[in-house]
């Protein structure tokens, strides 16, 4: 239960009960490359990556330690990398005290389809909270992600939040039952609509590659993100 509270304020409310069905799928880790070329991440969890958008990766002498993209610069948090979380802050915040978070979470789905754990996760935050939620809107949903935008009020200890997320499969399940959620919080208050416009078109971009085409990412980028 320790990574719950990294998880944003949905997955913050759901852990107790949902995540009985959507854990972390052992302790193979999430390792992350940068091609500057092409201006990508990929994290990379053995079979799978998560390819995203980014300007710039910042390295230290334990690896990566920040990351350029939405027009700040937000610091990795490895805590629970090994778990299959990653938590990135902007540069002047940290995760005690954050204003907005970018989150990245590979789960253990057991089969179960994007759609199905957008509707289970929602079902979880009403349980949990209420009526707190006052907006929830899909905002583009095909057989393979769902990309949708909430708003909650204040919830016990949880500050009120705007969340636009992604929930992501693998382009087959043969063997593969991991699903990834990508997801952009800011406490207290509306993002305005340059910022919201900005990063939906930011999680628009990213995409799971699997086997052939992750290992032809790796020998020519330029060529197989098309």
């Amino acid at each position: 239960m320790k990574a719950c509270y990294f998880f944003g304020f949905l997955l913050v409310l759901s852990c107790t009960t949902a995540f009985g069905q959507l854990t972390s799928p052992g302790q193979r880790g999430i390792r992350v490359k940068f091609f500057p070329e092409e201006k990508n991440l990929l994290w990379v969890d053995f079979r799978e990556g998560l390819l995203m958008p980014c300007d710039t990766a910042i390295e230290d002498d334990t690896g990566y330690a920040s990351f350029d993209l939405l027009g700040d610069r937000w610091n990795l948090y490895s805590t629970y990398v090994d778990e299959g979380i990653i938590n990135l802050v902007p540069e002047g915040q940290d995760l005690a005290n954050w204003q907005e978070m970018i989150a990245i979470i590979r789960i253990d789905a057991e089969g179960k389809s994007a759609q199905k754990i957008h509707r289970m996760l929602m079902k979880q935050r009403e349980k949990n909270c209420p009526g707190k939620t006052y907006y929830s809107n899909i905002l583009e949903e095909t057989d393979k992600y769902v990309l949708y935008e909430t708003k909650s009020d204040k919830c016990g200890p949880f500050e009120a939040q705007s969340e636009i997320k992604k929930i992501l499969e693998p382009p087959t399940i043969l063997f593969q039952y991991t699903v990834w959620i990508v997801e952009y919080t800011k406490r207290n208050g509306d993002l305005d609509e340059a910022s919201r416009t900005e990063i939906i078109n930011w999680l628009h971009a990213t995409k799971i590659l699997t086997g052939k085409k992750l290992k032809a990412y790796f020998n020519n980028p330029s060529v197989s993100a098309q």
